[in-house]
């Protein structure tokens, strides 16, 4: 018994040292790369803005479990959803409802 406490202990260390999580990666500006004309930025303290390039502009509060990312634009109390099919140092894919992909590249 106390060997496989001592195991299950180890790889969850392990895992949780392999690197960053999706909470972490996330934070930073990403452009949308099909159309290049909108920018979101998500910050560490759990905002994010993002400019759509054509004048108007969103802003609100986000979280991240697991893959799901949740965000809740200011003024509004509906909490959405889209799941990080893809989510690293350089590249972010979001999918929303199984419906539609939007890919994004991080901006240095």
């Amino acid at each position: 018994m106390y060997k496989l406490l001592l195991l299950t202990l180890a790889s969850a260390f392990l895992l949780n040292a392999c690197g960053p999580d999706a909470s972490e990666l996330i934070v930073g500006k990403w452009k949308e790369v099909e159309t290049g004309s909108s920018v979101t930025e998500y910050k560490a303290d759990g905002t994010y803005f993002v400019d759509y390039g054509d004048g108007t502009t969103e802003e609100g509060k986000y979280r991240v479990e697991g893959v799901t990312l949740y965000t809740t634009e200011k003024g509004e109390t509906e909490e959405l959803s889209s799941e990080l099919t893809t989510l690293d140092d350089k590249t972010m894919v979001e999918n929303v409802g199984g419906m539609f992909e939007t890919k994004y590249e991080r901006m240095k």
